[in-house]
C-alpha cells in the first residue's frame, strides 16, 4: 500500500492516510503488509514546479509512524526516493529497531558527526523540522480544509521560510560555522550549507516578498 506520510503537516492528509492505513491493517490480521512510503516530497513537487522547496524534515513524525508500524506488524517498506538529510538515518535506524528513542538518535548523530558544532546544527535541524511539521505554520486552508495538499512555492517562502525565520536559521548556520573546529567538522558543516542552506537561501531570494 502506498501512503504519503511525509505530508502530515496537513491534518486532512494525515486523517485520510490513517483511514486508508487502518482499513488494511485491520482487514486481514494474517496478511503480510508492506508500505510504499513517498519520501519524494516536497522535492518532487518543487522540481516539477521549477521552484525551491522548504526542507521537509520530520524526525518526530517518523518516530510516531514507525512505532505504529511496529505495533501493527508491518513487514517492511519501500522508499520512493530518499528523504531529507538526517531523516534517512533515522528511518533506517528504526527499520532495525523501532523502539529506539528518536531524541537520543538526534543527539548522538549531531554529537558524533558535527563535534564542536553539534549544538547549533541540532537546533537548526529541529527548528526547520518544527516549522515544516507544524500545521499552525501554514495558512488557514491547510489547518481546516478537508482536501489533498502539497507544498507550493507560496507555502514554502511566504509561510514557512519567511524573511524573519530565515534570519533566525541563518544565525544558527553562522554559529555552527564558527564553532566547527577540526577539518572533518568544518567539511560536514560546509556540506549542509552547500546542499541545504544555500538551496534555501536561493528559494527565499527568488521569492523575495516578505
Amino acid at each position: 500500500m502506498g501512503v504519503s506520510f511525509l505530508n502530515w503537516w496537513a491534518p486532512a492528509m494525515e486523517k485520510n492516510d490513517m483511514r486508508f492505513y487502518q482499513s488494511w491493517v485491520t482487514r486481514e490480521k494474517d496478511r503480510p503488509i508492506y508500505l510504499w512510503l513517498y519520501y519524494c516530497f516536497p522535492e518532487e513537487i518543487a522540481i516539477n514546479g521549477k521552484h525551491n522547496c522548504f526542507p521537509g524534515f520530520f524526525a518526530h513524525t517518523i518516530d510516531r509512524q514507525f512505532k505504529m508500524f511496529s505495533k501493527d506488524g508491518i513487514r517492511g517498506i519501500f522508499l520512493n526516493n530518499l528523504g531529507e538529510y538526517l531523516d534517512n538515518y533515522i528511518t533506517f535506524k528504526f527499520l532495525d529497531d523501532p523502539s529506539q528513542n528518536v531524541d537520543q538518535i538526534i543527539d548522538e548523530y549531531h554529537r558524533l558527526y558535527y563535534g564542536a558544532a553539534a549544538e547549533p546544527m541540532k537546533k537548526l535541524y529541529l527548528r526547520i523540522e518544527e516549522i515544516y511539521s507544524n500545521p499552525k505554520n501554514y495558512p488557514h486552508e491547510i489547518q481546516y480544509e478537508n482536501r489533498h495538499f502539497h507544498q507550493s512555492k507560496e507555502y514554502a517562502w511566504w509561510y514557512l521560510g519567511s524573511k524573519a525565520r530565515m534570519a533566525e536559521l541563518g544565525q544558527l548556520m553562522e554559529q555552527a560555522k564558527s564553532l566547527a573546529a577540526t577539518g572533518p567538522e568544518k567539511h560536514r558543516v560546509a556540506l549542509f550549507e552547500q546542499a541545504i542552506w544555500n538551496y534555501m537561501l536561493e528559494g527565499r531570494q527568488k521569492w523575495g516578498k516578505n
